[in-house]
């Protein structure tokens, strides 16, 4: 069975399209009548006799510790990480840590509320992404890292307890934790580089490990029936979906699906990486941390395939290099990548928890390795904790092998994107501005999930100082007038007309009346970079914007013209900045 041919791909997405809350509530409804397809359940549930033992049925890819001890935590991040059951704590992300306690996986860490029980009453005060956060799993590959370099027998058992719980509590189909495929196939990832690292753990019963590894066979069958293939516009969680597909068929050969998991999965992933980036490199989503949240797809996905695969592995790699080329362009003076979109801090992989959510150096680091890209490894400075983890002490020493090439500074057009970047060096003190001024975002009217009202509004650095920022994103789903606010015209660097903003807000989501913008002009000289560029606003009006910077004396120039296209609005007040 292909994986387009599958006979319940879209019959979930019926349920999905009404948010998660509906999906949670349907897929409970299915499990009370025994599922529609009883069939295809014990289809998916059974696994006895197909699983190998679990410390020969892993491929092993050479996600292993580097001889350099690069996991060492501060006092803080470190204390209490493994206290004895049935004491366990659990990372969920920067600074926060669950209480000393047993984990409810079903819990919002942050309210306190639980989605077990009548979800529905509390989707306004508590935000499913919190509870999606913590099921990604992203801090057992911490622990994983940390056993790698310890052998800690301890280490492996918590690891092993804390997978166990999540079965236990998470039955097969029920609950929010099977409400979104791409939460699934960001888990199993994880799970999997897990495993990776505890391929040699002893002390743990191979009875614990195979039922872990029962799991992730379930978890894996349901995702496949369950892809965003059917999807309108296609986004990101299907690229995410895939490549949790694509690595559980990389690790665990010995499933009867694996090899079409890889083989199909990762001819649908190509195309899907194709289909959502600009040949410039840029994502058609217009969010630099989302951008990173593919490019982390990508290299897991090259990172199981390794040397199979020729074709589509090259195809990636073709793809990579102009979107690690457009993080390289777009990171700023403070090293962070710009906040541009829609950013909720959600990563792909997760290999460091010491480095900054906004640095992308460690993948600059490991794109210049394997793209043989000497700027990559100027800007990157080093290879970091992340870099090594991926690529291990091999790619190190390629590493240090590689002959920089520092990027030439100036002005960078990402014609397809629409985006610019205009910098005098990639130091500390550079001056900088990154702006965008073309397509809205993926699918247009109706669409545009994580698109802001961002035209022609700079984020500016002078001399290494931000001047100009953008306001980030709140929060998704539990506000929706701070989620509107966030997105709206107003809390951007641009031009705001009195009662008109740049598109209409439709829903958390989407976006009706998107402007029509395109850049008009660009010129560059050894004294000065002129930039123009005019966004039609579907109300009627026309900002048009002119940049000049003159690098001589570090001058910016910022000179705008608002016409109304319609008499009615003659009238109406504007507001700069």
């Amino acid at each position: 069975m292909s994986l387009t041919a599958n006979p319940l791909v879209g019959a979930w997405r019926d349920a999905s399209a009404l948010g998660p809350i509906a999906s949670v509530k349907i897929l409970r409804l299915k499990a009370q009548k025994k599922r529609r397809n009883p069939k295809l359940r014990r289809e998916i549930l059974r696994s006895k006799g197909s699983l190998p033992d679990f410390g020969f049925g892993i491929s092993h890819f050479g996600f292993q510790a580097p001889s350099q001890d690069l996991h060492r935590k501060d006092a803080k991040s470190a204390r209490n990480l493994f206290p004895e059951p049935p004491l366990r704590p659990s990372r969920l992300c920067g600074e926060n840590f669950l209480p000393l306690s047993p984990i409810d996986w079903l819990c919002d860490p942050i309210t306190g509320l639980s989605w077990n029980k009548q979800a529905a009453a509390i989707r306004k005060s508590s935000d499913i992404k919190h509870v999606w956060e913590l099921n990604r799993c992203q801090h057992l590959t911490t622990l994983s890292q940390r056993y790698a370099v310890t052998k800690s027998k301890k280490i492996a058992r918590e690891v092993k307890a804390q997978l166990l719980s999540w079965i236990e509590q998470n039955p097969f189909g029920e609950g929010v934790n099977w409400a979104s495929p791409l939460e699934i196939g960001i888990r199993l990832i994880s799970w999997c580089l897990a495993l990776q690292l505890l391929r040699d753990a002893k002390g743990v019963r191979k009875e614990d490990w195979n039922r872990i590894v029962q799991s992730i066979l379930q978890q894996a069958r349901f995702l496949e029936v369950n892809l965003s293939l059917d999807k309108v516009v296609r986004c990101n969680h299907l690229i995410g979906e895939l490549a949790g597909l694509i690595t559980v068929g990389a690790c665990f050969p010995h499933f009867v699906e694996s090899d079409r998991w890889v083989r199909e999965g990762l001819a649908h992933f190509v195309e899907e990486i194709y289909a959502q980036t600009f040949g410039d490199g840029g994502s058609k989503e217009h969010s630099v941390t989302y951008h990173r949240f593919v490019v982390e797809y990508i290299l897991i996905v090259r990172l199981m395939i390794k040397d199979s695969h020729p074709t589509e592995r090259g195809l990636l790699e073709r793809r990579l290099e102009p979107m690690l080329e457009y993080l390289m362009w777009t990171i700023q003076p403070d090293w962070n990548m710009p906040h541009l979109g829609d950013c909720d801090d959600g990563r792909g992989i997760k290999l460091s928890e010491t480095t900054d959510f906004l640095d992308c150096r460690g993948w600059l680091a490991a794109g210049g390795v394997i793209l043989h890209r000497g700027d990559f490894k100027t800007v990157a400075g080093d290879f970091n904790e992340e870099a090594r983890w991926l690529l291990g002490d091999e790619g190190a020493g390629q590493f240090q092998s590689l002959d920089p090439e520092p990027p030439e500074p100036g002005l960078k057009i990402f014609p397809e994107s629409g985006h610019a970047v205009i910098r005098s060096g990639w130091d500390a003190h550079a001056d900088y501005l990154f702006i965008r001024c073309g397509p809205f975002g993926l699918g247009g009217d109706y669409h545009c999930s994580h698109s802001h009202c961002d035209m022609l509004s700079p984020i500016l650095f002078v001399a290494g100082q931000p001047i100009l920022s953008d306001s980030g994103t709140f929060v998704y789903n539990s506000d929706l007038a701070w989620r509107k606010l966030f997105r709206g015209t107003g809390a951007h660097n641009t031009i705001t007309v009195e009662g008109i903003e740049q598109a209409t807000f439709y829903d958390t989501f989407k976006w009706v009346g998107v402007p029509e913008s395109k850049w008009l002009r660009w010129e560059e000289s050894n004294d000065r970079i002129l930039l123009a560029g005019e966004s039609i606003y579907k109300p009627g009006v026309r900002v048009t914007r002119w940049i000049t910077y003159r690098p001589g004396d570090r001058t910016w120039r910022f000179e705008d013209r608002v016409e109304a296209l319609k008499k009615n609005l003659q009238d109406r007040k504007g507001l700069w900045f």
